[in-house]
């Protein structure tokens, strides 16, 4: 999936169906998520766009971190979700710990 333009018919909605909440299969919705991130870079009207996929996926055990990094890329757009980053801080896991506080680093001064 990473060779073929995202832009292409079908490619960027097959992308989308990837990172969708609905996706019973938290690997390929990580994946899906990563895509859109990659496929929106820096243009905000395009973050605007991943940015719901980021934010539903957030809590989930395999795609939190890919999301937190995201997140923290946001930035401003991310500001939403400070709240759960705040308890994600807290998390069990070290990885999530640090990931969060970097996200939340990254929002508060950007």
């Amino acid at each position: 999936l990473r060779a073929i333009d995202l832009a292409g018919d079908g490619v960027l909605g097959l992308c989308k169906e990837l990172a969708a909440a609905t996706q019973p299969d938290p690997f390929a919705r990580e994946k899906g998520i990563a895509l859109l991130a990659t496929w929106a870079g820096d243009d905000g009207a395009r973050r605007k766009e991943v940015w719901p996929f980021v934010k539903a996926s957030l809590e989930n055990k395999v795609c939190c971190v890919t999301c937190l990094r995201i997140a923290g890329d946001y930035g401003p757009l991310a500001r939403e979700v400070v709240p759960t980053l705040k308890v994600m801080k807290q998390s069990q896991s070290e990885q999530v710990r640090t990931e969060a506080a970097k996200a939340l680093d990254k929002i508060e001064t950007p």
